[in-house]
């Protein structure tokens, strides 16, 4: 018997193609395509049937793309956030003019070597120094912003180098520096030896840039005496300030609480 389209219901035309179409959009395999429309379809349905098997697969094509597309913004969108956050951290915990961690790196360092040396007892005593640059502000309006950085780089470097083991610096802010060093005999003399090296001259574009330093010193007795240690630096340091003499105080000179 001859199969038409006239001797074919409807219906039976419609369904294969829908059953078909629909397989291959929620990705049936060609085998399983291929079996739900018999060998003795009349070849008109079997086409009609491939033809809409094909427009779905199309369709589902470029619906899997779209998804892909919008997964691969959404993953470029996520990698640039999560970029952009590591780039913050990193300035939060390092000054990137200095080189130097900020404040709350300091404290934290502090911290650790402080609770260190309570673990082990008998262990190094600490002084923490604050320095304050003096005429920074000087070299920033007659020479530029440039100028101002280039101090700050040359002089967290020089603080750097000053260091010793378990030793930690920090610039807080502005021409402000911390620095958290070992207290013992030979702090007066090492102290000396930094305001020296701050306040050497600092070349720049053939300009040799001068600032001055005031330092202040106070020994800190422990992991919860940072605050008061850094108050009482402070407060020797604007005392160097006020006796117009731009130089260093060392623990034994600081007031006492």
């Amino acid at each position: 018997m001859a199969y038409t389209s006239s001797t074919v219901p409807a219906q039976a035309r419609r369904a294969a193609p829908d059953v078909v179409g629909r397989s291959v959009a929620q990705g049936a395999p060609a085998s399983a395509v291929r079996s739900m429309v018999p060998a003795r379809t009349p070849s008109f349905v079997r086409i009609e049937a491939l033809r809409k098997a094909v427009r779905a697969l199309i369709d589902a094509n470029r619906r899997l793309r779209e998804r892909l597309r919008h997964q691969d913004e959404s993953l470029r969108a996520l990698r640039g956030e999560v970029e952009r956050l590591g780039v913050e951290l990193a300035e939060e915990r390092t000054d990137p003019l200095s080189g130097l961690p900020g404040r709350r790196e300091f404290t934290r360092r502090t911290a650790a070597l402080l609770r260190a040396c309570t673990l082990v007892g008998g262990g190094s005593r600490y002084a923490v120094t604050l320095v304050d640059l003096d005429g920074f502000k000087a070299v920033n309006d007659t020479f530029g912003h440039a100028a101002g950085d280039a101090v700050l780089a040359a002089v967290g470097e020089r603080i750097t180098r000053w260091l010793g083991e378990g030793e930690v610096a920090a610039r807080p802010g502005g021409d402000e520096f911390f620095v958290l060093a070992v207290c013992g005999a030979s702090l007066p003399h090492r102290l000396r030896a930094l305001h020296e090296a701050i306040t050497a001259p600092v070349a720049h574009q053939g300009v040799a840039l001068v600032v001055g330093a005031s330092l202040g010193t106070a020994e800190v007795r422990g992991v919860d005496d940072l605050s008061r240690a850094i108050g009482l630096a402070d407060k020797a340091m604007f005392q160097v300030k006020g006796r117009g003499r731009r130089g260093c105080t060392a623990p034994a000179d600081t007031p006492t609480a």
